[in-house]
């Protein structure tokens, strides 16, 4: 039954409130520190009451004192002047993305890098002046011009090279994009890989600033499907390649003056390796340049390996069944590596430890439970941490490196929640389909509950082999807090095949993208009805984004029994059609090396099963998932005779913003009332 104006009037209220409103009325718990000089002392910001209030900090002399307002305004208004250097418009690579290419500055503060029209150039910190640093790059991609490459690029020690990639993108497809809001309309054509379409490759270049001369540096013996630019040893560019598959990453040096390059080592999966290479990869050089930090999964968990220069393997850091995430601090005179990690105790808590460099002293530091975000002091002797958990709001603390507690900093007031009827989410933990496994879950019920009333339920699905879905932090999704306080039972769980738990548990789903997520799923929701009587089986909604919205059409069409109503946005029905740099990974081949298990993964085959009411939405422009797949999607459901609703957003992208998202969310909303 629909409901009537007056109950949509008052539930987008409330919707709104939650999600928009409700994180700016919970106040204090974060604290941001702006570190001095002496790299100990910092000084923050926190809002108490309608103002902002200024701390400095003395850790050493253990004092917090309160800088006058005209003051504490003014320096941070200052510092935040002085750390965002001036910018000029730089050329884009719109074949990537649309994503604009940051400026870099020179190590000696002379020269900003960035790329304008396909090539490098530089602009002068005195006079603001710009230099071309090449001439020959054009979009379009042919071995003759190819398009200098400034997003990864490093700068020497010394400012004296810069090494930088070019893109050969030749055999690239494109994708047509309308822009349909224009008068008159236009079609802007981006590059775009589909899976098992031909890919770019990457050529890597050590440029001289003073002369503009170049040389390439020889990648022979490793693929150059992806590169990554690690940066400099002295006369050596460090760098990284990796096959199309993502099972060999080969960590290598190339010689500025010969072009020459050796390998330093070489990493291999069976499955596929999770760094991503448009973010750095797991290297931490140390200060001597002979030494470096590495991240590996070799024996099924992440862990810190410390090597020499030449790849030779000197320690193991860490051991057992825990997943290192990140080096967050090195401190070398007192030979101590500090880093996050997850897995030791409970599954899921990101904690702080550390480590000697010839693996003795491990410890864990942090004692709360949930996720610690660490911010080191430059001295390395202090840290704050941030933490919170799904059910405890933010807490900011400060201790010595030693994990000796000085100073609450700030903790966060949830008053206004729980004066609007909030409900505390809830963590569970339930059994996958092996009876063995737990899995993870974060359960949200609607304000104001009553143990005794029937209440729709709505699952929130992403289900990506690199991702977790559950939160871990403190009103981490608002739009899953939104949904509960109107009246729905809302969950979300990380099924086997997302990250975090060692390579198999996340290897699980691989080579099979799309054929066990829903079964999963499935088993999950009825574990949880199971438990819980308020829980309405007849009336279960699931949606999702991008994967979610490809698991969402999933569970629709094998699962239209339990799921009555999907909102699936920006969703790709078919592997084929996806990117190719995510979908191939987890796949273990291309379409045209394994056709049966791609079309095993597809929802064109089983357009047919749907029973419940779908709704599909897309942006026009969104150049990760095409709007071409609904569009497909749309027609298939035509000729199987299945009715299905579809929301179109104007010159929006695969991610929504402004008011487009805003409508989005509500579309969602408004789409769940009205059919659970």
């Amino acid at each position: 039954m629909t409901l009537d104006q007056a109950q949509f009037d008052g539930s987008e209220k409330v919707f709104e409130r939650f999600l928009y409103e409700a994180p700016t009325l919970i106040a204090g718990g974060r604290v941001e520190p702006v570190w001095l000089e002496d790299g100990n002392s910092f000084e923050y910001a926190v809002l108490e009451g309608d103002k902002m209030v200024h701390y400095r900090v003395d850790p050493c002399q253990r004092t917090v004192t309160q800088i006058p307002e005209a003051i504490g305004s003014q320096e941070h208004q200052d510092k935040e002047e002085k750390s965002v250097p001036e910018k000029v418009e730089p050329g884009t690579y719109t074949w990537i993305m649309g994503n604009p290419v940051p400026e870099l500055p020179s190590p000696d503060g002379k020269w900003f890098l960035g790329v304008r029209n396909f090539n490098l150039y530089l602009r002068s910190t005195q006079d603001g002046s710009i230099h071309m640093l090449t001439q020959e790059g054009s979009p379009s991609g042919g071995k003759a011009d190819l398009p200098w490459d400034g997003m990864g690029a490093r700068w020497s020690h010394d400012g004296k090279f810069v090494a930088a990639g070019r893109i050969y993108a030749g055999k690239m497809g494109k994708l047509p994009l309308m822009h349909w809001l224009t008068k008159p309309e236009t079609c802007e054509d981006v590059r775009f890989i589909r899976a098992g379409e031909p890919a770019w490759t990457w050529e890597l270049h050590g440029i001289e600033i003073s002369t503009g001369a170049t040389i390439q540096i020889d990648m022979a013996g490793a693929p150059n499907d992806f590169l990554n630019i690690v940066g400099w040893l002295p006369g050596e560019i460090v760098f990284a390649t990796s096959d199309r598959l993502s099972k060999n990453l080969y960590l290598m040096a190339g010689d500025i003056k010969t072009g020459k390059s050796r390998s330093i080592l070489i990493e291999s999966q069976a499955t596929f390796h999770n760094y991503q290479f448009f973010e750095p990869l797991p290297i931490t050089p140390l200060s001597d340049g002979q030494r470096f930090l590495w991240l590996s999964e070799r024996d099924g968990w992440n862990h810190l390996y410390l090597y020499d220069i030449q790849g030779s393997l000197l320690n193991q850091l860490t051991q057992g069944t825990m997943t290192v995430y990140q080096v967050v601090a090195v401190d070398e005179p007192n030979d101590w590596v500090y880093f996050t990690a997850v897995g030791e105790r409970r599954l899921y808590d990101l904690h702080l430890y550390r480590v000697h460099l010839d693996g003795s002293g491990f410890a864990r530091l942090t004692t709360a439970t949930g996720n610690h975000e660490i911010i080191f002091s430059p001295s390395k002797q202090f840290y704050v941490d941030i933490h919170s958990t799904v059910d405890r709001p933010y807490t900011t603390e400060l201790f010595t490196a030693d994990g000796v507690p000085v100073k609450v900093l700030a903790k966060m007031d949830i008053s206004p929640l729980v004066q609007e009827g909030w409900q505390a989410p809830e963590e569970f933990w339930v059994k996958a389909p092996d009876g063995i496994t737990d899995l993870r879950g974060v359960l949200y019920k609607p304000g104001h509950f009553d143990p005794t009333k029937k209440y729709p339920v709505l699952e929130y699905i992403y289900g990506g082999p690199h991702t977790l879905d559950v939160p871990n932090s403190f009103y981490g999704y608002s739009f899953l807090e939104a949904f509960a306080q109107i009246g729905f039972v809302v969950y979300v769980v990380d099924g086997r095949g997302t990250i975090g738990r060692g390579k198999k548990f996340q290897d699980f789903c691989y080579g099979k993208v799309g054929q066990h997520e829903v079964p999963e799923h499935v088993y999950v929701l009825k574990q949880l009805l199971a438990a819980h009587d308020y829980m309405d089986p007849t009336r279960v909604g699931i949606f999702g984004l991008s994967q979610g919205g490809y698991n969402t059409l999933r569970a629709m069409l094998t699962a239209p029994e339990v799921f009555k109503v999907g909102v699936a946005t920006c969703a790709p029905p078919s592997l084929n059609d996806t990117a190719w740099a995510y979908t191939e990974r987890f796949m273990g081949c291309l379409p045209q090396d394994d056709p049966e298990a791609y079309q095993k993964s597809s929802c064109f085959n089983v357009v047919n099963n749907l029973q419940g009411r779908l709704l599909l939405i897309h942006g026009t422009i969104d150049s990760n998932a095409p709007i071409a797949h609904t569009f497909q999607l749309m027609q298939a459901f035509i000729e199987a005779g299945k009715p299905v609703d579809m929301l179109i957003i104007p010159e929006q992208p695969h991610l929504f913003s402004g008011i487009s998202a805003k409508y989005w969310l509500n579309a969602i909303r408004r789409y769940f009332q009205e059919h659970l």
